[in-house]
């Protein structure tokens, strides 16, 4: 889903606050990368994929081994 103005106008204002507290990581789960200071790791996290990636190792746990 994209990120209207005001969206993204909203999580540059989040993400202004956190570094401004000290954050030195921050898990991105919006649909845009923004930028960050250089002493600020951002990760882009699509959920979608990682519950479908969690879902598969899961499931694989659950199956015994042949």
């Amino acid at each position: 889903m994209p990120l209207g103005a005001g969206g993204q106008r909203l999580l540059f204002q989040v993400i202004d606050m956190l570094v401004a507290s000290g954050v030195k990581g921050i898990l991105n789960y919006a649909p845009i990368a923004p930028q960050v200071p250089p002493h600020v790791r951002i990760k882009d996290i699509d959920p979608v994929l990682s519950l479908q990636s969690m879902t598969y190792y899961v499931k694989n746990l659950e199956t015994p081994a042949k």
